[in-house]
């Protein structure tokens, strides 16, 4: 099965996926319930496995949408009945540069090989998987120019410790062309502080991408990472962190320890609900010691001067 297939290929590439929760009422969106944010959404890429993209002879190409978010969670969840696809997800920091998390290349690494593995032809972004209007599904036949490689590797960085991320967490690659139709993101220029206000644009189990409103900083006491309190779930990392004037802050890397729990008489995974803390969660959703309970986001200052570079 080819959507399997290319699901494997992705898994190698990711040691280690965002996981999160819900925290307090549901706040992700669709692209179409957020016209305010058109721009960032444009901005943003789902990494997938090439295996699962067909190129026809007119311009296009057959993307093989045949996982559903149901495969993984139960049949009553919210964004259930929609695709799953890829992993990951990057952002635009010009019109060839693109920035996503270092797990979702490298387990435990530095490199600024231009030819590592991570640019290899196993790996597509595709910009504009996204949903225009309610009840839709995403399309199967998507225009060529939706479609990128990586052409070169400008950094990589994924530095862990024992006992949480105490490192780098990024990634910088050049793609193949100039993105068609979309607008980079600016970086801030400004550190966040606790309590700013904060939002995110990915996509949640590979869904079509999804905004998760508009959360705070609940701790900026870490040099590396800060935290915060935004519905995602694995497929969110690497997404783009803003603040709100639409500047990027951040990179999201990782999150709440248990993002889904087995509802034993469903026989099925239920999404993880959790307070704004990050406490009080689903009670079988809190096996033993949780330990993190909010996401961790990369701080851009970080990533700045390569990004500099890149530009």
């Amino acid at each position: 099965m080819k959507s399997l297939t290319s699901f494997l290929i992705l898994l190698s590439f990711i040691p280690q996926s965002s996981v999160a929760a819900i925290y307090g009422s549901d706040g992700r969106r669709d692209a179409f319930l957020a016209p305010e944010l058109r721009s960032v959404f444009s901005a943003v890429a789902i990494m997938v496995g090439t295996a699962l993209i067909s190129k026809n002879s007119d311009g296009t190409s057959m993307v093989d949408m045949a996982d559903k978010v149901s495969d993984y969670v139960c049949s009553k969840e919210r964004f259930a009945k929609q695709s799953s696809l890829g992993l990951c997800t990057g952002f635009l920091i010009s019109d060839r540069h693109l920035v996503t998390a270092g797990h979702c290349g490298v387990p435990n690494e530095v490199s600024s090989d231009p030819n590592h593995a991570f640019c290899g032809p196993e790996l597509t972004w595709y910009f504009g998987y996204e949903l225009d209007k309610p009840s839709a599904q995403p399309h199967l036949k998507i225009q060529d120019d939706q479609l990128y490689r990586c052409k070169k590797l400008l950094r990589i960085e994924n530095t862990m410790r024992a006992g949480g991320i105490e490192n780098n967490d990024f990634a910088i690659i050049e793609l193949d062309r100039p993105v068609k139709g979309a607008t980079p993101l600016k970086i801030s220029e400004k550190s966040v502080r606790k309590h700013d206000t904060v939002y995110t644009v990915g996509f949640p189990m590979g869904m079509p991408a999804k905004s998760s409103d508009r959360s705070r900083v609940l701790d900026n006491s870490h040099a590396i990472y800060f935290s915060v309190n935004l519905d995602t779930q694995s497929g969110n990392s690497g997404g783009p962190v803003l603040n709100n004037k639409n500047e990027v802050v951040g990179i999201l890397i990782s999150g709440h320890n248990y993002d889904l729990y087995k509802d034993a008489r469903q026989s099925c995974e239920r999404y993880n609900r959790c307070d704004q803390s990050g406490k009080n969660c689903n009670k079988n959703a809190e096996p033993g010691k949780i330990g993190q309970i909010s996401n961790h986001v990369q701080r851009i200052e970080f990533v700045r001067p390569y990004i500099e570079t890149a530009h």
